[in-house]
């Protein structure tokens, strides 16, 4: 059967998530078990805070060479398929974790951002994380889920520091992901960042 594996990742205008889906549209021509990849982004609200997204599926080299060739990937994973979600913001690990698939993989950077709003008329948003998270746990026992204050971490590292994104995507290697062997990652976030 053909395996095609999606990666959603979500956040908000400015953090790189456009960037984000560029290294794993690299990672793809990179990587010798990927037969070809389709990619889609939304960028009307990047500049704006606004909800943005990127999506990358691959499609994996597969015995069937002549199947490979017949199959055509739409750009946006159906829920329920994703089988990798990074969350750069933590509000936005919420609004799309019915995308996740029951056993897989989920990075996700607590820190929340306001909405420019918001915070120009002093609202608060009172969300308790950690009962959502543990509803989570409890509907997908099988997620694989790591959760971090990426953000705060990474302003607590002497300078010069790492981009967000490169940063969280250290972290891809903890979920012991076959298709991201720690070396490849690693060798492909210094050629893709620099």
């Amino acid at each position: 059967m053909t395996k095609i594996y999606n990666i959603l990742i979500v956040g908000i205008g400015g953090q790189g998530v456009i960037k984000m889906g560029k290294f794993f549209q690299n990672y793809a021509m990179e990587h010798p078990n990927i037969s070809s990849f389709t990619a889609l982004e939304s960028r009307g609200v990047s500049q704006r805070e606004g909800s943005v997204i990127a999506s990358v599926r691959y499609l994996l080299k597969t015995e069937k060479k002549a199947q490979e060739d017949e199959i055509f990937i739409s750009g946006f994973p159906p829920k329920g398929r994703v089988d990798l979600l990074i969350a750069l913001e933590g509000l936005e690990f919420y609004r799309y974790i019915s995308y996740c698939r029951p056993d897989g993989a989920a990075l996700v950077n607590r820190n929340q951002i306001l909405p420019k709003s918001a915070r120009s008329q002093r609202i608060e948003l009172l969300i308790n994380e950690d009962s959502h998270i543990e509803t989570i746990q409890q509907e997908l026992p099988s997620l694989n889920l790591n959760l971090k204050n990426f953000t705060l971490e990474l302003s607590q590292l002497p300078a010069p520091r790492p981009y967000l994104n490169q940063y969280i995507l250290k972290y891809l290697g903890d979920l012991n992901i076959p298709l991201f062997p720690t070396d490849e990652l690693e060798k492909s976030v210094k050629n893709f960042f620099g």
